[in-house]
């Protein structure tokens, strides 16, 4: 199995565990995987949108959960936001958030 079929694969089970476990809004990939033209991949970046009450820190234990098990072959960093944190941060400029915008490749989107 070729690097992009190998990726391609650990993505797609990342994001059907995550959307059956989980169930957020939308799921964004960024960071190199999501870039064009990549030539190595190191890890696989995701911003995950949910509708939540959780802490922070219980948002990351959530779904790192809803990750476990999923055979992947490369290390998988998760940033979860609320819609309106999302929204407030964009709006105020973030930088971090507007690149993924730019750039990031969006998975899954619950409203599509």
């Amino acid at each position: 199995m070729g690097h992009s079929a190998s990726w391609a694969g650990d993505v797609k089970r990342l994001v059907l565990a995550i959307r059956r476990r989980y169930r957020p809004r939308r799921i964004i990939l960024f960071g190199s995987a999501a870039q064009k033209g990549r030539k190595r991949i190191h890890d696989l970046d995701l911003l995950i949108i949910k509708a939540t009450r959780a802490s922070h820190a219980k948002r990351s234990e959530d779904i790192y959960r809803a990750m476990t098990g999923v055979r992947c072959g490369y290390p998988v960093d998760a940033i979860v936001y609320t819609p309106a944190e999302f929204q407030e941060r964009f709006a105020l400029g973030d930088p971090f958030l507007r690149r993924i915008v730019l750039d990031g490749q969006i998975l899954y989107d619950a409203a599509a």
